[in-house]
């Protein structure tokens, strides 16, 4: 044993190597530091483009709130709908402007960083110009008593609320341009920092190696050449890691490589997955399909977990007196034994293993070359990894702008509820999604899938009502994610043609901390669990759809508000006249038949001056609901004023229009109408006109049936008339 204390010059060499291994470390460390530098910086960005987002839903929401206000203004509960949008969407604006905390979709909070690219604090400031446009103009549409309310609030919906969606488009795409810059960046700076650390490696090598050699001219003649390849291969190795992205290729070329300096029969990369070791990838298999994917459980009786334990390299000379699954087929082959923790800053996050057919077969001074190749492949699985996931968060940072895109551009809630459920299942690349939508009586009534044939959307049937899972999701409201489904008790409640599940991710819709609905993913593709990050995403899609869901809803009622008759629920006089005016230009044009009924309530002013006007409406909502009961789904009913109503019934001759008018009277004649305390009895009077030749336009139609009508209550009510359009 030679001794450094007796040797000046090799306690000078040990100095070095020591100050050299010290600085690899510190590398080493650094490179790691920058990993998840870059993964945070990452996730922030994507936060704010989907912030941004937001922002262009929330415009939306209060522009609809405000026109559902216009037309409500005497429901408090619609104004605070108002303030609540108006007070989310400035206090979000002012944080992405000068910084600060903002609330997230997903009812968390996010530290906003000051803006300090130019581009962005000036598209900041043209916004919140927007913005102070769109307050002003708020605070006029706010007033019922101000007769600009209807002008300001039309300036909102066509000029101020499209060019907010404009602006934060520019903005959002002024964030992604600047978090492709500072990713760049921190990427070209970590591949110096790596590559630092292989020239480093390879002096602390070339060091330790002359240090002890010094001391005898004859061993160092004898190693020179040895060490020479070793550096060499090193240095081969420092390339492959700077050179490629791809993990299995990464590894394939690092462990040819370490063939030259330590032969081995074959080599295995493990990595930790879940309480397992999993063979990710290799060299000298005869068949490399059946080994990578191979688990061994940790800790076990194996000889990988004295390698994780103890965090250093463990050989085996005659493996199979060792540990008995040695002597057992695949393994049986195996002598000596060899196995090197991979390490990344302070994380253990698998183990190189190689093995000989020869016993006794490898040295200290291999270990100490396995080790080396062994941080190699530690720095090329995490730049993999680090390559992997930037290319994802790139991928869902484009993938969350265009939903938003989509989200924002379509008011319709059929189609945002299946672009929401396509778009999960795309970024999170899953099997199977649905999307759930509770109705006011707090069932699935709307229900929506991704990923399956027609075939199996039939077989599913009616959705699931919410029970075991899915019901916890709704009561919790709280995320639910599941490594194997039917491990949990819960498992119930999904309808027999459902597909079969293992993996589950289960994600709350919540609005205005009210459950709506739920996400829900299964069987990620290739066979993988569903992790932290797929359940943090889904969050962040979930606080979206929220919005969306709620814009869809608001939209369908201002919609409904514009066509429809606030009492009755029929369509109002406007909007009827739209649809009967189609259809009226196509009967003509193909000749088909069409017939139109005009009814009146007979003396419906002596109920409302014998009963009052609130016993008047209800009878009006309920000859409106009789009438809805009597006609088909192609028929098209309006309120046509007061207490007359109309009726276009297409496909429908002389007779089919008789018969329906005759037995809609008797069924008003002969039902009592409840209301308070009062029984009502009423009748009603009908004309009945149909398209015949020479009635060129609809307002003919019209003038016949109402013609019919007169006649009908000149004759003393009560009664329908029809109107031969020939002999008029």
């Amino acid at each position: 044993m030679i001794s450094f204390d007796r040797h000046p010059r090799a306690a000078t060499h040990k100095i070095r190597v020591i100050a050299f291994s010290i600085l690899l470390l510190l590398l080493s460390a650094t490179a790691a530091a920058l990993t998840f530098v870059i993964l945070d910086r990452q996730r922030y960005d994507i936060t704010l483009v989907n912030i941004a987002g937001r922002q262009r839903m929330l415009a939306q929401q209060l522009t609809l709130e405000v026109i559902l206000l216009q037309a409500r203004p005497q429901f408090e509960h619609q104004q605070s709908l108002v303030y609540d949008a108006h007070r989310q969407f400035d206090s979000t604006l002012r944080a992405l402007a000068h910084g600060g905390e903002t609330t997230l979709p997903s009812g968390g909070t996010f530290i906003v960083q000051p803006a300090s690219n130019a581009e962005i604090q000036a598209q900041l400031r043209v916004i919140y110009g927007i913005w102070e446009d769109m307050d002003r103009t708020l605070d006029i549409a706010m007033n019922e008593r101000t007769g600009d309310a209807n002008a300001a609030v039309n300036k909102i919906a066509r000029t101020i609320t499209p060019r907010m969606v404009s602006e934060l488009d520019k903005l959002i795409a002024l964030y992604e341009a600047e978090s492709n810059r500072r990713i760049f960046r921190l990427e070209v700076i970590q591949l110096g920092v790596v590559s630092a650390a292989i020239i480093v490696l390879a002096l602390t090598i070339q060091i330790a190696g002359r240090s002890a050699a010094s001391l005898d001219k004859l061993e160092l003649l004898e190693a020179e050449a040895r060490r020479a390849q070793e550096l060499e291969t090193l240095q081969q190795v420092g390339a492959v890691v700077a050179a490629t992205l791809r993990q299995d290729e990464s590894i394939e070329r690092i462990l040819q490589q370490l063939l030259r300096v330590v032969p081995y029969d074959s080599a295995s990369v493990m990595l930790l997955k879940d309480g397992y070791l999993e063979i990710v990838g290799g060299h000298g298999w005869a068949d490399a399909a059946t080994v990578v994917g191979m688990r061994f459980p940790v800790p076990s009786d194996n000889p990988n977990t004295v390698v994780l334990e103890r965090r250093e390299p463990y050989l085996l000379g005659n493996a199979a007196k060792v540990y008995s699954a040695f002597r057992l087929k695949p393994h049986n082959h195996i002598r000596s034994w060899m196995g090197v923790p991979l390490v990344v800053g302070e994380r253990l996050i698998g183990m190189l293993a190689v093995d000989s057919r020869q016993e006794n077969y490898f040295t200290s001074h291999h270990a100490r070359l396995a080790s080396a190749f062994a941080n190699q492949v530690a720095i090329a699985i995490d730049n993999a990894r680090l390559y992997s996931e930037s290319r994802k968060r790139a991928e869902q940072l484009r993938a969350l702008h265009e939903a938003s895109r989509a989200l924002t551009s379509d008011l319709n809630l059929e189609a945002v509820l299946q672009t929401l459920t396509e778009t999960a299942r795309h970024l999170i690349d899953a099997r199977y999604a649905a999307l759930a939508v509770l109705d006011s009586e707090e069932k699935m009534s709307q229900f929506h899938t991704a990923g399956l044939g027609e075939e199996e959307r039939k077989r599913i049937g009616k959705p699931p009502q919410g029970h075991g899972l899915l019901g916890a999701i709704l009561i919790e409201g709280k995320p639910i994610r599941l490594a194997d489904i039917s491990s949990d008790p819960r498992s119930v409640g999904f309808p027999p043609g459902h597909p079969k599940m293992s993996t589950f991710v289960g994600i709350p819709i919540i609005t205005r901390g009210r459950v709506i609905g739920s996400l829900y993913l299964t069987e990620k593709e290739g066979g993988q669990e569903f992790d932290q990050d797929d359940e943090e995403f889904l969050v962040g899609l979930a606080g979206d759809a929220a919005i969306a869901i709620e814009n869809a809803q608001l939209f369908r009622k201002v919609e409904k508000l514009a066509t429809t008759d606030s009492l009755t629920g029929l369509y109002n006089r406007r909007h009827f006249m739209e649809r009967a005016e189609s259809e009226f230009q196509r009967a003509r044009r193909y000749r088909r038949p069409l017939s139109l009924i005009m009814a009146d309530i007979d003396r419906f002013k002596r109920v409302n001056d014998t009963y009052g006007h609130g016993a008047g409406d209800q009878v009006l909502k309920f000859v409106a609901s009789l009438a809805r009961a009597e006609l088909r789904e192609m028929d098209v009913i309006g309120r046509y004023g007061g207490e007359e109503f109309i009726i276009l019934m297409p496909e429908t001759g002389l007779e089919g229009a008789r018969s329906l008018a005759e037995r809609f009277r008797k069924r008003i004649e002969e039902t009592v109408i409840n209301v308070e305390q009062a029984a009502i009895s009423i009748t009603i009077s009908l004309g009945v006109s149909v398209l015949q030749e020479g009635c060129e336009t609809f307002t003919a139609l019209i003038e016949a049936g109402d013609k019919a009508l007169y006649e009908a209550k000149a004759a003393g009510r009560n009664r329908a008339v029809c109107v031969d359009m020939k002999n008029d």
